[in-house]
């Protein structure tokens, strides 16, 4: 359940993304809500924690944390930018996100 979450929250995050640039894009970002079916969770509510961060890197490499786990990828923003592309490092499989 809490891997579905994550998906969800990344699909969440992304669609929030739209229209922006690479370097709007940039940093250390603290998930506080996350939508799942059209009902908005906090990040407790959704996968038992308020410690949720993703922290996207100019290398376009990223970092999930959820308490002390982490997890990592890769990211692409399409050159109109309106695209973005997660392929998911310890899990086999990639995301793909169009505004």
């Amino acid at each position: 359940m809490k891997k579905l979450a994550l998906f969800i929250c990344l699909f969440t995050i992304t669609v929030s993304f739209s229209q922006t640039t690479k370097e709007d894009l940039l940093g250390k970002w603290h998930l506080l809500t996350l939508t799942i079916d059209g009902e908005v969770l906090t990040t407790y509510e959704a996968i038992d924690s308020e410690e949720f961060y993703h922290e996207y890197l100019e290398d376009q490499t990223f970092i999930t944390t959820v308490n002390d786990k982490k997890d990592d990828g890769k990211w692409e923003l399409s050159m109109d930018n309106e695209t973005l592309d997660i392929i998911l490092g310890t899990r086999s499989g990639e995301l793909h996100f169009k505004s």
